[in-house]
């Protein structure tokens, strides 16, 4: 049985640790601009 989550996601923090590397990896060309903006959320544009 699933239980619910107890804490909304609103309730964590941004966590900094989580860009930091996907702005580097981007940065070393290791993954597509498109790709980074999904995974923090962004619009490219």
């Amino acid at each position: 049985m699933e239980l619910p989550p107890a804490l909304k996601a609103e309730d964590f923090p941004e966590n900094q640790r989580y860009r930091q590397p996907i702005w580097q990896v981007l940065d070393k060309g290791k993954i597509s601009e498109l790709k980074a903006a999904e995974l923090l959320n962004l619009t490219v544009e």
